[in-house]
């Protein structure tokens, strides 16, 4: 199953994800760029992500806002976030695999 589904072409909306690591979600309030990468054969899509502004209340959440271009292909993505850190050190989560994204057909074809 997996960890994020999205329509095709569907775009201009909040699509939000939890940054987690091996001891739970990621306090991101030092971060100084989060993006989210979406990998299927050759096809890379990077989304840059925007952070919630409150990490005390809303741990590690962030969101992306795709364009219908980077929603066009329906397929399943491996997926990562990469995380700069203010101090520009450079964090890729998870360290260890990939989380998963499935971009589905829509009906419409629209």
């Amino acid at each position: 199953m997996p960890d994020l589904t999205i329509k095709r072409h569907d775009h201009g909306r909040q699509m939000w994800f939890t940054v987690i690591d091996q001891d739970g979600a990621v306090d991101l309030s030092t971060a100084a760029s989060v993006t989210l990468y979406l990998r299927t054969g050759t096809t890379l899509v990077d989304l840059v992500a925007t952070k919630d502004p409150d990490q005390v209340a809303n741990k590690g959440r962030a969101y992306v806002v795709p364009t219908a271009a980077e929603t066009a292909t329906d397929d399943s993505y491996d997926a990562e976030v990469e995380v700069i850190w203010g101090d520009g050190s450079k964090e890729t989560f998870p360290n260890d695999s990939y989380r998963s994204v499935t971009i589905f057909a829509d009906l419409n074809d629209t």
